[in-house]
């Protein structure tokens, strides 16, 4: 087979972006219903100076389980920290805020625009950015499996910084296993704060263990 062929059935095997977005949309409702999930997580929280220097960190094992795309509990089963104390805000569990509703849900249909980015190897890329950029809405892009719509990876943030954030980026890895669209890792970085009390920080966390606890019973 020629190298042109070779070509052509390529790109003969890329779904368009109409299909990839339906693809996208379907892994969204299934995750509205999704049963409960239990995942270990492995966590570490750093805090850089303004050189991105390492100050100080603190890695944890937490045990997470959600329910849908709401995180249910976070239980922190192990703190080990290193260099200088965390600041306060780093110190914190993330609390239960309401989660926002991902692009690619039907019902945030009309909000994004979307495009075709640039293809690789067997994955394509699919840009967003809201009609209208709020610091609720997200841009950036994702990468699907180009044959199949699978949902590989997104790199995001805030269309819009609020106030107390001067710089934010949130990569996502995903796997194949018992939890819909389950992380593998996340990666995330930012500044915070206001003049001179700026808190530049960087996580990571990677997930295993991940169990559906669909016919198992809440774990007191």
């Amino acid at each position: 087979m020629t190298v042109g062929l070779l070509l052509v059935h390529a790109l003969s095997a890329q779904l368009a972006l109409p299909e990839l977005l339906g693809r996208l949309a379907e892994v969204e409702k299934r995750l509205d219903q999704a049963p409960r999930c239990r995942c270990l997580e492995l966590q570490t929280v750093e805090e850089l100076d303004s050189d991105g220097q390492v100050k100080g960190r603190e890695i944890r094992r937490v045990e997470v389980t959600r329910n849908g795309r709401v995180i249910e509990s976070r239980k922190v089963l192990e703190v080990k920290a290193e260099g200088e104390k965390l600041s306060s805000s780093l110190r914190r569990e993330p609390g239960k805020d309401k989660p926002k509703l991902s692009p690619f849900h039907p019902d945030a249909k009309g909000l994004y625009r979307f495009a075709l980015g640039k293809a690789e190897e067997g994955k394509q890329v699919i840009t967003f950015e809201p009609v209208e950029p709020t610091t609720e809405r997200a841009k950036g892009q994702v990468t699907v499996d180009a044959s199949t719509g699978r949902l590989l990876s997104i790199s995001t943030g805030p269309a819009k910084l609020p106030l107390m954030l001067s710089a934010f980026q949130l990569d996502v890895d995903y796997a194949d296993g018992p939890c819909v669209a389950q992380p593998s890792r996340v990666r995330l970085s930012g500044i915070g704060g206001l003049l001179f009390l700026k808190v530049r920080f960087r996580v990571e966390s990677s997930y295993q263990g991940c169990e559906s606890l669909e016919s198992a019973p809440p774990r007191l």
